[in-house]
């Protein structure tokens, strides 16, 4: 078992297929990553089902693990897992592993069907293979489609089915049914009829016969208005003072419709009773009591009834009664409004064993299916499986700078700068509350294609240089793994340290633009007061020249500024003349220490405690290992490309003179120093 150090942790080696075996043997602490969503590895997604087997979005170490056991029982020389092709010889299958001898009778499948030898199978004719499997009506997916049979009874049959249950979508894009529902549309058929049966018009169900549906139909349609009246009929038995007010039409109606509307549908007599005739019925419910008594009254009570007392309503309820109990009994509803002949034929057991006959062809498929399935799992595995653990167990295809990791998606140049590291996210301020935590700058982009795809979002992390004009609303250009340009716009930015060459140069580039600022306001303020004087002197002209302002009293204002400027002048350089050169740079190499090393320690902790796991763990990572940066891997992941060696005019070419006119700007200095200490100060 060998490890190897990438980004300040060891990580285990694996550059052979030999190491798949350590895989398997491997503390799952030592893994570089324990658990990963599916949907951050650029690979193909076939590959990455396999691997999820309970297919819940996410890849842990041990569906890993038993994908390597599956792959190192089936194949007979585990060094084909070192030759990436898409492709499969027959003599590389394990005879005594599990799935051996069905991959081979697959293989066999393949060859008769492209009329190939069979000693070599391809990925490309075993996805043909799948695919024509699953373009027919029977493609092993367990639904039948009406097509799947020649018969067109049994269409007929099956789409009844898919009405009645609503169906399974099939892998072909058509819609069938499934066993089971074709088990529940027989079971609906047979209790529908039955119900049926026990409604028929000389059942205890069917009081009134042929005529007990519309009875019931009517009774239930007024049941709440006819309630309703004989309780008012019973408040005003009660109570007679109030109970005009809920018989007579409502005083507070705008319109006498509106009055009739809110009233009952009739007023109750002196018994209580509803009058089915004369003035006392509501004239917008005559309709209704005509109604009532043609479908209700007369078939239960007969002939001659000019009113309705409540016994005689209770009795026409309990008299429908039955009937109501039949209709709550209804089975089989999914079948109902089907044609009565057509159910009753498909009573017969032949149609549902004809789609049971189809199920089992299926089945047969589907295990067809399933053996396909295996076999480009193990072509896949073989392809992708060692480059898939370099981005897994360990992550060496991060940090090897001519390899893209299987998570990124690009690169980008922004602000004069490769940023070769970029991580796809969904939701830039969720990655960024976990983000935040890596202590590294790190730049947000909205990717837009040229395709007119949705938009990309990336994090991408600055590593090294300084933070330059990087900023909310930079553009740049982003690169994808075809090597596509794209346009990009920075959307959002996590402050940090970039590097110890910005952390040294912050503070005085504070103290510069402090001093400017103060430069600019005192030259604002001398700029206002300026304006201000001659303002004043112009709307204000002095009589003659004898006041303060007179040409005279400012060319002596002047000199004596002159002479305060060049005391002030000698006493600085005799205090420098006092003091030896090597005192003076003493003091100043000091106190350039005292600010400086703070800060540089500071922004080297910082830097040192940089932790690019914090990105991958914002996209749902569960990540081991600290990935810390080396000065290496910071220049890999930020850089900034070198200038052509023979080109003239860059930076290179103009070392040297650079070189020159620094040592010439020292000896400058060095030369002022002497010419006012000796010539001016005459020491």
């Amino acid at each position: 078992m060998k490890f190897i150090k990438l980004g300040k942790s060891y990580q285990l080696c694996i550059d052979t297929p030999a190491a798949l075996k350590e895989v398997i043997g491997l503390d799952e602490s030592l893994w570089a990553i324990s658990s990963a969503p599916t949907s951050a590895y650029l690979i193909d997604k076939a590959f990455l089902g396999y691997i999820d087997t309970d297919a819940n979005g996410r890849i842990r170490t041990d569906e890993i693990k038993n994908v390597v056991q599956w792959c190192l029982d089936t194949v007979t020389d585990i060094s084909c897992f070192g030759e990436p092709k898409a492709e499969l010889e027959t003599s590389l299958v394990n005879d005594a592993s599990v799935d051996g001898p069905g991959l081979k009778v697959t293989i066999a499948y393949v060859a008769e069907q492209y009329k190939t030898d069979g000693k070599v199978t391809s990925l490309d004719n075993v996805r043909l293979c799948m695919k024509e499997i699953r373009g027919k009506p029977l493609n092993g997916d367990g639904v039948v489609v009406p097509e799947s049979s020649v018969d067109a009874e049994i269409s007929a049959y099956i789409s009844a089915a898919i009405k009645a249950t609503g169906g399974t979508p099939d892998i072909s894009g058509a819609t069938g049914v499934n066993l089971t529902q074709l088990e529940s549309f027989r079971d609906a058929i047979k209790a529908f009829l039955e119900w049926k049966k026990n409604g028929a018009e000389d059942s205890p169900a069917m009081p009134l016969g042929a005529a007990t549906p519309k009875a019931w139909d009517t009774m239930k349609k007024y049941e709440e208005q006819l309630d309703k009246f004989f309780l008012v009929a019973r408040f005003r038995d009660f109570d007679p003072t109030n109970s005009a007010r809920f018989i007579s039409a409502s005083s507070a109606a705008d319109t006498a419709g509106d009055a009739l509307c809110a009233a009952p549908i009739a007023k109750p007599d002196d018994n209580g009773a509803l009058p089915l005739v004369g003035a006392g019925i509501n004239p917008i419910h005559r309709a209704l009591i005509n109604d009532l008594k043609n479908a209700v009254i007369k078939p239960i009570l007969g002939e001659g009834l000019n009113a309705l007392t409540e016994a005689d309503w209770n009795k026409i309820k309990s008299t429908l009664a039955p009937y109501g109990e039949y209709l709550a009994s209804k089975k089989g509803a999914i079948v109902e409004g089907m044609a009565q002949a057509d159910l009753e034929k498909w009573t017969d057991e032949k149609y549902h064993k004809a789609i049971v006959e189809l199920t089992v062809i299926d089945q047969d498929i589907a295990n067809r299916a399933a053996a396909l399935n295996k076999l480009e799992k193990l072509i896949l595995c073989r392809i992708h499986l060692i480059e898939f653990l370099n981005n897994y167990v360990n992550l060496s295809k991060l940090y090897n700078p001519k390899e893209n990791a299987l998570f990124e998606c690009g690169r980008a140049v922004i602000d004069g700068r490769w940023f070769n590291m970029a991580i796809p996210v969904t939701d830039t301020n969720a990655h960024s509350n976990v983000a935040k935590g890596s202590g590294i700058f790190i730049i947000y982009l909205d990717v837009i294609p040229n395709d007119k795809t949705p938009t990309l979002k990336v994090a991408m992390p600055a590593t090294s240089g300084t933070r330059g004009n990087l900023a909310v609303g930079k553009r740049g250009v982003f690169f994808d793994l075809k090597g596509n340009e794209h346009d990009a716009v920075i959307t959002k930015i996590i402050e940090a340290p970039i590097s110890l060459h910005e952390a040294m140069l912050a503070p005085f580039k504070k103290v510069g633009e402090f001093l400017i600022g103060k430069i600019e306001g005192k030259s604002a303020n001398a700029e206002k007061a300026l304006i201000s004087t001659v303002d004043a002197t112009t709307k204000n002209p002095p009589a003659n020249n004898q006041n303060g302002n007179s040409p005279a009293n400012m060319m002596m204002g002047l000199s004596l500024s002159v002479a305060a400027l060049g005391s002030s002048l000698a006493f600085i350089t005799k205090s420098l003349g006092n003091m030896d050169i090597w005192t003076i740079l003493q003091g100043l190499g000091i106190a350039f220490l005292a600010v400086l090393v703070p800060i540089v320690l500071v922004a080297f902790i910082k830097l040192g405690r940089q932790d690019l796991s914090s990105i991958l763990e914002g996209c749902g990572w569960a990540v081991n290992q600290r990935m810390r940066l080396t000065k290496k891997l910071r220049k890999q992941f930020t850089a900034k490309a070198k200038y052509p060696c023979k080109a003239s005019g860059t930076p290179c070419k103009r070392f040297f003179s650079n070189l020159f006119y620094t040592a010439l700007a020292i000896l400058d200095i060095y030369c002022l120093y002497w010419f006012i200490k000796v010539i001016i100060l005459g020491k």
